[in-house]
């Protein structure tokens, strides 16, 4: 019980020292402890999906405390440079010169920061946070 409840203590506790209205938790596609523990901690989830007729069937709610806000189409194999990021334990869009972003990865850091921006705004207008920045 203790680990199915670390992340929400983990989450509220990161959010009240930044002072964030939002926390995005990007998780595997399985269902071991750590996601249960994410997503029980969690009031909305966008679920990401292959674009195919049964991904969108199994896009039905399963958790009466979550409510699903949307989805999010898979763009699998357009990141090639999340690796740097992964070793770094970065994410994509706080990488710098300093963890080797150059050339073309730059490029990519500057599209993720802004493609998590909008994804950002767009779910705070979904869930009624839309006056606030993200």
């Amino acid at each position: 019980m203790r680990l199915l409840a670390a992340f929400g203590q983990l989450m509220r506790r990161a959010a009240h020292e930044l002072r964030a209205d939002m926390i995005l938790a990007d998780t595997g596609p399985n269902l071991g402890a750590i996601n249960r523990s994410v997503l029980l901690a969690s009031d909305y989830v966008a679920i990401v999906l292959g674009t195919d007729f049964f991904s969108l069937r199994g896009l039905r709610p399963r958790a009466a405390d979550m409510q699903p806000i949307g989805y999010l189409c898979r763009q699998h194999g357009v990141r090639l440079d999340v690796p740097m990021a992964e070793e770094c334990r970065k994410p994509i869009f706080k990488l710098t010169s300093a963890y080797g972003d150059i050339g073309s990865h730059a490029g990519a850091v500057a599209d993720a920061k802004k493609e998590f921006t909008q994804l950002a705004a767009n779910i705070a207008i979904r869930i009624g946070m839309e006056g606030q920045s993200p």
